[in-house]
C-alpha cells in the first residue's frame, strides 16, 4: 500500500471534480505497492521573466527508486478536437482549459524548480487519467500511453508502474525529493 500526503481526512464541500481525484487517490493508496509516496493537490509557484507564476498539480507520486510522476486528472466530460483535449469549467465561452498545455505547464514548472534545487537524475513523467471519459482518437499532442481513460481505468496502477523508470536514482536523492514536495527545508 501506498503512502498518501497528506492523508485524505474528511471534507465538509468538495467539488465534483474533487471527490473523482479523491476516487483516483484511493485507488492509488490501495493498489500501488508499498514503497511509493503519493502527494496530492501540490501548489507550485516559479518566477518566469520577472513574473510569479501558479499552479496545482492534482497528484504526485514518487516511485521506490526516486522518480516522479505528474498526475493531471480530469473528471466528466473532456472536449476532443483537432487542437487537443479541453475542458470547459462553466457555460463561460472564455472558461475552457486547454489540457495539454497544462500538464507542460506543470511538468515545466516542476522540472525548473527541481533543477533550481540541484535535485538531478530524477525522471519527471506525466500521466493524464480521464476516469469518466473515453477517448476517441489519438492525437499527436497527447501520447495514448500517458491517457488512462474511463476503459483503461481499472488498470490505472499497472500503467502507472510502467510509466515510471526502475533504474535508482543517486543515494539520498529520493529522500531530497520528498522533502521537497514537503516543502521542508534546514534553517541555519
Amino acid at each position: 500500500m501506498a503512502i498518501l500526503h497528506p492523508s485524505l481526512a474528511p471534507f465538509s464541500t468538495l467539488s465534483v471534480g474533487f471527490y473523482r481525484e479523491r476516487d483516483v487517490l484511493k485507488v492509488i493508496e490501495e493498489e500501488l505497492p508499498k514503497g511509493f509516496d503519493v502527494f496530492h493537490n501540490i501548489n507550485w509557484s516559479q518566477l518566469f521573466d520577472g513574473s510569479q507564476h501558479h499552479g496545482e498539480v492534482d497528484i504526485v507520486l514518487v516511485s521506490p527508486s526516486g522518480h516522479i510522476l505528474l498526475i493531471e486528472v480530469k473528471s466528466g466530460s473532456v472536449n476532443e478536437s483537432d487542437t487537443g483535449l479541453s475542458k470547459r469549467y462553466s457555460s463561460r465561452p472564455d472558461d475552457v482549459s486547454d489540457i495539454g498545455s497544462q500538464v507542460r505547464r506543470h511538468h515545466s514548472a516542476i522540472l525548473s524548480r527541481l533543477e533550481r534545487e540541484n535535485i538531478k537524475q530524477v525522471n519527471v513523467g506525466t500521466l493524464l487519467v480521464l476516469p469518466d471519459h473515453h477517448v476517441s482518437s489519438t492525437i499527436v499532442a497527447y501520447p495514448s500511453e500517458r491517457i488512462v481513460d474511463a476503459s483503461a481505468f481499472p488498470d490505472l496502477c499497472h500503467r502507472i508502474q510502467s510509466a515510471m523508470p526502475q533504474h535508482a536514482v543517486e543515494a539520498g536523492t529520493r529522500e531530497r525529493v520528498l522533502d521537497f514536495l514537503r516543502n521542508r527545508f534546514s534553517v541555519v
